[in-house]
């Protein structure tokens, strides 16, 4: 989960968002 480390730009939801 790389994901969670790095600023939301697009990660876990494709989205802008806190992985929500």
């Amino acid at each position: 989960m790389a994901e969670l480390s790095r600023p939301w730009s697009g990660t876990v939801t494709g989205d802008a968002g806190p992985y929500s």
